[in-house]
């Protein structure tokens, strides 16, 4: 994920023994595993990428987020872990553009935030993989409160190192992380995924995320985030 206006995330996490926490983000659960790839997502020949033969293959059960990460969701992680900001969690576009849902006041060391009048719900944007990265951190960590470390947001999930945007191939998902950015499979089979002997597809997979074959209208909104 590269920052951009209209980047969204969601998360995932893997089954375990689940603890009361102030945040509760809503998961669902993606089941059937051992699944077969979606072989009909490459129709280009040439395509030589990481997953050439499909998409949606997933050994093991899982969890992802039902939405995706709301700005409610987002200020609760900035004001648990950026008084200071060391690696920039907030961006200054989220309080000054229109599509933003996140103002901060106070200065370092005693920043605050609060979500925009009609912007509690709606996903984040302005975040890119780093900053996802460490708000999974923090979500498998048990959502401390505190400087932006090991026990906060630089270690968990993803080992960053303190480095705000380290090298793109040096960074991994740890083994035994418990919340984490899905992968283009997992994503995908959470999206498109559903066995036929469960009223899915005849090939298991749907053409749209929206478990049907047909495309979804696209609903209007305005610039203030009203849809209609």
């Amino acid at each position: 994920m590269f920052e951009r206006i209209l980047l969204m995330f969601v998360v995932a996490l893997v089954l375990t023994a689940s603890k009361a926490h102030a945040l509760t983000v809503p998961t669902v659960t993606v089941g059937n595993p051992g699944n077969a790839a979606d072989i009909q997502y490459h129709a280009d020949p040439l395509d030589t990428g990481p997953n050439v033969g499909g998409r949606g293959a997933v050994a093991y059960t899982y969890e992802i987020g039902k939405n995706q990460v709301t700005y409610t969701e987002y200020a609760e992680f900035l004001n648990a872990v950026a008084a200071d900001d060391t690696h920039s969690l907030y961006s200054s576009s989220m309080g000054g553009f229109t599509r933003g849902g996140i103002t901060r006041s106070g200065s370092p060391g005693s920043y605050s935030y609060t979500v925009k009048t009609n912007m509690a719900n709606k996903p984040v944007v302005y975040v890119n993989f780093w900053k996802a990265a460490r708000f999974t951190n923090w979500l498998h960590n048990g959502q401390p409160t505190g400087a932006q470390d090991n026990s906060t947001t630089e270690d968990g999930a993803y080992t960053l190192g303190g480095v705000t945007n380290p090298d793109n191939l040096s960074v991994h998902r740890n083994v035994g992380s418990q919340w984490f950015i899905p992968d283009e499979n997992e994503w995908y089979k959470a999206a498109y995924h559903q066995p036929a002997s469960q009223g899915g597809d005849v090939d298991d997979y749907w053409m749209f995320p929206t478990a049907s074959n047909v495309s979804a209208h696209r609903g209007n909104g305005d610039r203030r985030g009203r849809y209609r």
